[in-house]
């Protein structure tokens, strides 16, 4: 979020502790969760604070308040769980037993406890990754695959419910612009294998096809060896979202980077990924003349987000009517 600066003194309400900038992070956390066009700025005025002041306050206790949140919100992630997990291991240390942690944190300790012998081997390496992020050393294999995981996962963007509207016919026009909106990208002449792409395209054979996805997304795996001029790629929308996650998580072992940065790229090749699960449904072929305007290569830091959004429209037909989608992940 972008903060404004004013200039005025802190009023005596403002000068808080520690424990209450936490609980007015939390009830921050909780506007935002209910209305979320709500500014820092806005909540900070109806609030009566100082907006530098809260802003410092956020930015200084941020970690603290995303645990408290966590804590105290219902129906946690796994990776809420991971990260409360990797607190109590430091608290224990301290000679914390879990009862007063749970205390503290407002959970159920039966639940936490069970929780945390789910989550144990993911809460020991979460916290191993830590540490070695703190003191500097050199990352294992395992640890950057870890920290690789970590940058992925926190892409994930909160939209509004009207972001991504529900549009049976889902038009070029919608295509372009829902993709526009919700991640970052750049039109390319030209794939370069390893990377992402989205784009919308007329199948030659459709009278034929038994199904196909009018907007592919797919990982570029290069030039057909067996027919030149044709690209080669894993259609990601052949399977349902939650696969598409687990599949590009795997992919990630393959990363030409220790983090997501843009000049990351997936070392890969049929060969390497046949033997994954769902990967029979994903490789296609694509003629170039047939997609329809530009192909949008999908920046790594909005992998995540590109794979959740519901922009797959599968047709079938010379008409090109719409093919329930269910059906096509039915085959997973």
């Amino acid at each position: 979020m972008i903060f404004e600066v004013t200039e005025r003194p802190d009023t005596p309400a403002e000068k808080r502790t520690k424990a209450a900038w936490i609980d007015m992070g939390v009830k921050y956390m909780d506007a935002k969760k209910n209305k979320p066009s709500l500014t820092a700025k806005q909540f900070a005025e109806d609030n009566k604070l100082n907006y530098e002041t809260f802003r410092r306050a956020m930015n200084k206790y941020k970690d603290q308040i995303k645990r408290y949140y966590s804590a105290v919100n219902p129906n946690k992630t796994k990776e809420q769980w991971i990260e409360l997990g990797v607190a109590y291991l430091d608290a224990k240390d301290k000679g914390v037993s879990l009862d007063r942690f749970a205390d503290k944190y407002k959970l159920n300790p039966e639940t936490a406890g069970r929780s945390f012998r789910k989550f144990k081997q993911e809460i020991v390496d979460a916290r191993a990754l830590r540490n070695a992020l703190d003191s500097k050393k050199r990352l294992s294999s395992k640890e950057k695959y870890q920290l690789m995981l970590r940058d992925f996962r926190s892409q994930v963007k909160v939209r509004s419910a009207d972001s991504v509207t529900r549009n049976e016919k889902k038009s070029a026009d919608w295509f372009t612009t829902t993709l526009k909106k919700n991640v970052r990208g750049y039109k390319v002449s030209r794939p370069s294998a390893g990377k992402l792409y989205a784009f919308i395209y007329d199948a030659k054979h459709k009278a034929t096809l038994p199904y196909w996805d009018m907007y592919p997304l797919i990982v570029y795996l290069g030039e057909s060896i067996r027919h030149p001029g044709l690209m080669v790629g894993l259609n990601l929308h052949y399977i349902p979202p939650k696969a598409r996650q687990e599949f590009l998580e795997e992919l990630l072992k393959f990363a030409s980077t220790d983090r997501i940065t843009n000049k990351t790229m997936l070392k890969i090749d049929w060969g390497k990924v046949r033997g994954m699960r769902g990967a029979d449904l994903l490789i296609k072929t694509y003629i170039p003349a047939n997609i329809k305007g530009s192909m949008v290569e999908i920046k790594p830091a909005d992998w995540y987000n590109v794979i959740t959004l519901p922009v797959q429209r599968f047709v079938a037909g010379p008409e090109s009517k719409g093919y329930n989608v269910r059906s096509v992940w039915s085959k997973y």
